[in-house]
């Protein structure tokens, strides 16, 4: 009786054990399916994110590259040296040299304008479109320490006009605007006039430019 129960108590042993091992299989498999599992989800998000990614940056680059001239054509038309020749409104003659070129990755177009002997003015202008509401704009620096920022409706038929306003101690709200007019292919006149109430205008100076 001793024996047969030492084989059955083997016995049983045996038994526990082989159930321990497959019932350690079984979890040990059913781990490695919710890791696979997983892994496999994990892919998809990430092949997701990086394909939303590489979306987003695409769509910023074609953005960029769309808005980065600050107008579709007429910088064309600018581009380069010119030299003027006008007067001012009490006809004494006016001589003076414009330079146009793109700025700052083709966002701006920088224009520097220099009057000669003996006249002593000069300006540094950024003509450009804000990136927000695609209003024209033109921020101008001279040698006299002024500053001005004009607007416009940009270029149409052929013209530019740069329109602004400032209050000054003598005089009160004067505005001011710069018409830019398109001549021919080589040439384009420029004037500048004044005004009290923005509806008749006098005149400050004119000049016509050719292409030098």
């Amino acid at each position: 009786m001793l024996i047969h129960n030492k084989k059955q108590e083997n016995a049983c042993f045996k038994i526990r054990q082989l159930t321990a091992t497959v019932t350690i299989t079984q979890t040990e498999t059913v781990a490695s399916k919710r890791q696979l599992i997983l892994s496999k989800s994990m892919k998809h998000t990430l092949l997701f994110l990086l394909l939303l990614i590489n979306g987003a940056i695409t769509t910023i680059a074609q953005t960029g590259a769309i808005n980065n001239t600050p107008v579709s054509k007429f910088p064309d038309f600018f581009i380069g040296s010119w030299t003027g020749e006008g007067e001012f409104a009490s006809g004494k003659k006016i001589n003076a040299t414009l330079t146009f070129t793109l700025s700052l990755d083709s966002s701006w177009l920088m224009v520097e304008h220099t009057d000669k002997a003996p006249n002593r003015y000069k300006a540094t202008s950024m003509w450009g479109t804000d990136a927000g509401t695609g209003q024209f704009l033109a921020y101008t620096f001279d040698n006299f320490h002024g500053h001005r920022q004009f607007t416009s409706d940009g270029w149409k038929n052929g013209k530019l006009l740069l329109t602004t306003n400032e209050y000054y101690a003598k005089s009160g709200l004067v505005f001011q605007h710069f018409v830019y007019e398109q001549l021919s292919d080589k040439s384009f006149k420029m004037t500048y006039e004044v005004s009290k109430d923005a509806i008749t205008w006098k005149l400050g100076d004119y000049l016509i430019f050719t292409r030098s």
